[in-house]
């Protein structure tokens, strides 16, 4: 599972730093991110770019949160959080 560490938010816009397994650049790696929309619900996945070894980011959040994007590096990751 990929530790990740919340920076801040503002405008319900948020960034996360992400841990060293993840800190070389999306491309690079093969990684995807990917939204899951319910009724009620939106929640962020990261997967292989295969598709294997799909988890969910925030597996805590109550809120929704969708629009992620990597940084150029890699290292952070953008998303915006709204409560549900």
């Amino acid at each position: 599972m990929t530790k990740t560490t919340k920076l801040g938010m503002a405008a319900g816009i948020c960034a996360l730093a992400l841990g060293p397994a993840a800190s070389a650049p999306a491309a690079q790696k093969g990684v995807m991110l990917m939204n899951r929309i319910g009724p009620s619900k939106l929640e962020l996945y990261v997967a292989n770019a295969d598709g294997t070894g799909e988890h969910r980011l925030l597996p805590q959040s109550q809120n929704l949160d969708y629009n992620a994007s990597f940084s150029p590096d890699g290292a952070k990751l953008a998303y915006v959080s709204t409560k549900g």
